[in-house]
């Protein structure tokens, strides 16, 4: 199956937010190998349970002879989870990709970009990133009288 616009458009935030711009024909590649596909074309549909999906780019993790988790060894991997049952750990940032429709609606795949799919970008410490967030950017706009109309 070709990807779609939305598809296209997921393809190119996740090359902007990787520094991969010169390599956004692979990114497309990546996204469009069948399991790779079918997991967003779930998460598109409503199928999955999760109204988020994460996209990493990073080496996978392997077991060491100790069985705790270590980088493979290699070049870094486009990787999609939801982030549950997977042996996937965030290691460096992450992109996301969240449903802003109600359950089960489908997120059109023939427009590239709306306000049915949102996108962002999350640290490798996403506490720290949310207060961050929260103390330099919200606290200060909810403090101000004068930001209220």
């Amino acid at each position: 199956m070709a990807l779609q616009e939305r598809h296209k458009w997921m393809a190119a935030n996740v090359s902007a937010a990787f520094n991969m711009m010169d390599q956004a024909g692979k990114v497309e590649d990546v996204l469009g190998e069948y399991n790779n596909l079918k997991k967003l074309n779930d998460f598109l549909e409503g199928k999955s349970k999760h109204k988020h999906i994460f996209i990493y780019y990073q080496r996978p993790d392997v077991p060491n002879d100790r069985e705790e988790l270590v980088d493979a060894k290699g070049d870094p991997k486009i990787m999609i989870t939801t982030g549950e049952h997977e042996d996937m750990r965030i290691k460096s940032r992450a992109v996301y990709f969240l449903r802003n429709v109600p359950d089960q609606k489908v997120v059109k795949v023939d427009v590239s970009c709306d306000s049915d799919l949102l996108f962002g970008e999350m640290a490798a410490t996403p506490l720290e990133s949310l207060n961050t967030g929260l103390m330099d950017v919200f606290r200060p706009l909810v403090s101000n009288p004068g930001s209220v109309a």
